[in-house]
This record gives structure tokens, sequence and C-alpha cells, in this order.
């Protein structure tokens, strides 16, 4: 068995079993089991202290949701690789400002 989803046409083909990592099961349908869940907990992250607006769960929507945490969760790991960065330039600039001195 496959273990990604087939596509056709750059979509999931809706009657594609295939392995879902995180939970292991075998699923008849595109849309696995663990996406309402991983798009849930997301956006409990993204609303902290709110309430989760209401959505429409259907194959369409967790699909958009859940490219959007993953795009989310990429361009966040980015930012702190930038800002550790950052901090460990400061504390080289720092250091030599001390020895200059």
């Amino acid at each position: 068995m496959d273990p990604t989803p087939e596509k056709v046409g750059g979509q999931l083909t809706p009657w594609t079993p295939w392995l879902c990592g995180p939970c292991l099961t075998v699923t008849i349908f595109a849309l696995h089991k663990c996406c309402p869940l991983q798009v849930d907990a997301w956006l409990q992250k993204v609303f902290t202290g709110d309430s989760v607006p209401a959505y429409e769960v259907s194959e369409q929507t967790l699909d958009l949701l859940l490219q959007l945490k993953q795009t989310n969760e990429r361009q966040e790991n980015y930012n702190q690789r930038i800002i550790q960065d950052m901090q460990l330039k400061t504390d080289e600039y720092r250091a030599e400002g001390i020895i200059l001195i």
C-alpha cells in the first residue's frame, strides 16, 4: 500500500485507501480521520483564550485549513530561526565590543 494518497490532477482521489501516519489507521477516503483533530488543535492554539469560530467541516475546508496550518507552522519555524540567529549575532557583537574596549 502506498503511504501517501494518490493524486489525480493535483487532487486526492476520493476512494484512495492509504495509511494515516499519526494514528496508523487505514482510511478509505482521501480525507483521513486525523485531519479534523490536527486542525482543531491548531485553531485552539491560534485562538488562545478566545472561542474558535464555527467553520464548515467538509473535505474542502479541512484541506484548506490544514494547508494554512502547515504554512503557518513553517513560517513560525522560520521566524524562530531568524530570532535565534539575531540573538546569537547580538551576543557575538557584544562580545566583540567588550574585547575592543
